[in-house]
C-alpha cells in the first residue's frame, strides 16, 4: 500500500510547507524546526524528486521500527525456542504499524515524522542500555545513540526534545541503569552535534538558537495554541460506537487466538492459525482498498491502537488467572512505562488534540504490547505467541491507511484513482493528481509565466493556503516558507515577519491573492511596510479547484506584479524608520 500510493496526491498546504522548507532551508531569519536542514542534502541528492524523497521517509520510518522491534524481542532469554529467522519475521510485521504515522496522507518528510524517528532511535537506544552491563563497549555505544537520538528530535521539534530528556533520565533510573559517565557520554554527543550543526547549516552557534528564540517568539503571535502553557494539557478522547465495537473485536478475537495456541492441543492451535489466517485476510483486503474502511473515520480514531495493549493487558490479567503466569516478575515496567509515554513527548508541544498527535506514534504503544507478552514468551516458548495481537495492530493500521487514501487531509480521494502526471517545480520523476488539481496547476503556471514570473522570483502569498503553489512556481516564499493564514493570530504574524525582510526584497516581490478566499490575509500587512496596492498591476487571475487546500468552492486568486521598485523601496525604508523613532 506504502510503496503503491506514494507518488500519488499533495497537499497544497501542509505538503507545499514542508518542500519549500527542505528546498531552500537557509532562506529564513526565524525557525521553529531545523527538519529542513536535515533533508536538504537528501533533496539535492535526488535532484528534487518528491517521490523518492517520500520513499526515502517511508523507509526510514519501516527500518527504524524493524530495529527497535528486533531489539525488544532480542530480550528474550537464550533457552527461548524463537528461531533467528521467527524473530526477524515477527520484527519486520511489527514494524509495519510505524505506517500509522502517515495517516492523513502527509508522506513528503516533516517535522513530526523526523519527531518520531528520533524518538524510535532513542527508544532503541534506552532498550540496549537495558541489555548491556556496566559501561562496557556496546553500552558506551548504546549512549552514544541516545546522545544522537536526542540531537535528531531537537533539530526536528525541540517541544519534544524538553520532554525526551526527563523521560529516558527517569527510565535510566527506574531501570537500575543509572550511569552518571553513561549519561554524560549522551549529553557530550548531544552537545557536540548540536555545536558542529550550525556549521553545517551555515550559521554561527548564536544565528543557530536565536533563530530558534525568534521562531519560538513569532510563534505565540499566530495564537494557534503552540505557547508552553497550552502545552501542559489533558486533551478528550471521543471514539465513535463503531470504533469501539472494532477495539472490542480485535480484543476478543486477539485474545482467543492467543489462548488457543495456550491450550496445547492439535485442535485448538487449528483453530488459532485459522484466526490468523482470517484476520490476514481482513487485513490484505484493507490494504488493497477491497473492504470499506468507513468505521475508521473520526479525528481521534488513531486511539483505536490502544486496542493493542488492552488486548495484551487482557490476556495477562486471564493468564494469570487461568494458568497461573507470574506476570511482576518477568515484565520489564520501566520499558513498558516508557514506550506507553513516548506518543505524549512526540504530541508535546503539537496545537492539535494529543490523541490525535499521539496517536501519529502508536507503533510505541503496539511495542509496549510486546513488552508485555515476555511473561508468556519466557513460560509457554516462543515469541509466535503474539502474532494475533500483531495481526490485530496490522488490521487497525491497514484499516487507517484505507480510509486516508479515501478521504486524505485536504485532497480528493486517492484510492479513487489519481490519472494526471504533474512534475512538481518541474524537478524529479512525476506525482499523480487528480485532474482538476493538475489544472489548477498548469493554469496558474500558464498564466504566471506569460506574465513574466520567473524561477526564484520573490512572492508574497496573502493567499494564505497556497504555499505548494508557489513550490511548483518555484517562488521564493518571502519572509515565511508558508505564510499561514486563518489563524487569530495570522495578521500579526505577517507584519512580524515582513519586518524582518529587507526593503529590497519586499519592493521586488510579487503578491498573491485571493479576495475572498477562506483563509486570506489583508492586503494591509504590506502596508504595514509602506507599500500600496497602486504599486502594483495585476497580471494574471485564475480559479481555484475544488479540495485545493482543504476547500471544496472555487475561489479567484490574482497575481500582482510589482511596477515601482525603486518608491517602494524608499518608501518601505522610510515606514521603517519613522516606526524606529
Amino acid at each position: 500500500m506504502m510503496t503503491r500510493y506514494s507518488a500519488h496526491g499533495f497537499d497544497f498546504t501542509d505538503e507545499g510547507f514542508y518542500l519549500n522548507w527542505i528546498s531552500t532551508p537557509f532562506a529564513w531569519d526565524w525557525l521553529v524546526s531545523y527538519f529542513g536542514f536535515v533533508w536538504h542534502p537528501l533533496y539535492t541528492v535526488f535532484a528534487g524528486d518528491v517521490h523518492l524523497l517520500r520513499v526515502a521517509n517511508i523507509g526510514v520510518t519501516f527500518g527504524l521500527a524493524y530495529w527497535l522491534a528486533l531489539s525488544l524481542i532480542a530480550l528474550d532469554p537464550p533457552t527461548s525456542a524463537t528461531s533467528r529467522l521467527r524473530r526477524h519475521v515477527i520484527a519486520s510485521a511489527s514494524a509495519t504499524v510505524a505506517f500509522a504515522l502517515f495517516d492523513g496522507w502527509l508522506i513528503t518528510p516533516n517535522y513530526n515524522t523526523l519527531a518520531v524517528q528520533g524518538l524510535t532511535l532513542a527508544a532503541v537506544a534506552l532498550i540496549l542500555i537495558e541489555k548491556f552491563e556496566g559501561l562496557s563497549r556496546r553500552c558506551s555505544n548504546a549512549y552514544m545513540l541516545l546522545g544522537f537520538a536526542g540531537a535528531l528530535v531537537f533539530l526536528a521539534k525541540p517541544s519534544s526534545a524538553a520532554a525526551l530528556a526527563p523521560t529516558a533520565l527517569t527510565y535510566l533510573w527506574l531501570s537500575g541503569k543509572w550511569n552518571s559517565r553513561g549519561v554524560l557520554l549522551s549529553i557530550a554527543v548531544a552537545s557536540g552535534i548540536l555545536a558542529i550543526a550550525p556549521y553545517l547549516f551555515g550559521v554561527s552557534i548564536i544565528e543557530f538558537y536565536a533563530k530558534i528564540s525568534e521562531g519560538m517568539r513569532l510563534a505565540t503571535l499566530l495564537e494557534g495554541g503552540h505557547g508552553l502553557i497550552s502545552a501542559l494539557r489533558i486533551d478528550h478522547i471521543a471514539l465513535t460506537s463503531s470504533q469501539f465495537l472494532i477495539a472490542a473485536a480485535v480484543i476478543t478475537i486477539c485474545s482467543l487466538a492467543v489462548f488457543l495456541q495456550l491450550a496445547g492441543s492439535k485442535l485448538f492451535s487449528g483453530l488459532s492459525l485459522i484466526i490468523c489466517c482470517v484476520m490476514s485476510s481482513i487485513c490484505l483486503l484493507f490494504a488493497g482498498g477491497w473492504l470499506d474502511a468507513s468505521s475508521f473515520q473520526g479525528f481521534h480514531r488513531r486511539a483505536l491502537m490502544l486496542a493493542i495493549p488492552a488486548t495484551s493487558v487482557v490476556i495477562l490479567l486471564l493468564g494469570r488467572l487461568v494458568r497461573n503466569i507470574n506476570t511482576s516478575a518477568v515484565v520489564s515496567w520501566s520499558d513498558l512505562a516508557l514506550l506507553s509515554f513516548l506518543p505524549w513527548v512526540a504530541a508535546f508541544g503539537s496545537n492539535n488534540n494529543y490523541w490525535w498527535s499521539a496517536g501519529a506514534a502508536s507503533l510505541f504503544w503496539v511495542f509496549a504490547a510486546i513488552v508485555l507478552f515476555q511473561p508468556l514468551v519466557n513460560r509457554d516458548g516462543g515469541w509466535n505467541l503474539v502474532t494475533p495481537v500483531i495481526l490485530g495492530a496490522q488490521i487497525i493500521t491497514a484499516g487507517l491507511l484505507n480510509q486516508t487514501l479515501s478521504l486524505p487531509y485536504r485532497q480528493p480521494s486517492i484510492s479513487a484513482g489519481l490519472a494526471e502526471e504533474v512534475v512538481l517545480a518541474g524537478k524529479g520523476g512525476p506525482l499523480f493528481l487528480s485532474p482538476v488539481s493538475a489544472d489548477y496547476l498548469q493554469e496558474a503556471h500558464d498564466k504566471a509565466i506569460r506574465s513574466g514570473f520567473l524561477s526564484g522570483t520573490p512572492l508574497i502569498d496573502l493567499s494564505g493556503r497556497s504555499p505548494g503553489l508557489l513550490y511548483h512556481l518555484g517562488a521564493a516564499s518571502v519572509a515565511q516558507p508558508w505564510f499561514i493564514g486563518g489563524y487569530k493570530g495570522s495578521h500579526r504574524l505577517a507584519v512580524a515577519t515582513l519586518a524582518l525582510e529587507s526593503c529590497d526584497r519586499v519592493a521586488r516581490s510579487w503578491v498573491l491573492l485571493e479576495p475572498e478566499g477562506p483563509r486570506r490575509i489583508d492586503f494591509s500587512v504590506l502596508t504595514s511596510v509602506g507599500v500600496e496596492f497602486s504599486d502594483y498591476s495585476v497580471v494574471a487571475a485564475w480559479q481555484t479547484q475544488p479540495y485545493v487546500g482543504g476547500y471544496y468552492r472555487r475561489y479567484t486568486q490574482v497575481l500582482l506584479k510589482p511596477h515601482n521598485h525603486v518608491g517602494v523601496e524608499n518608501s518601505c525604508k522610510l515606514t521603517r524608520a519613522e516606526a524606529g523613532n
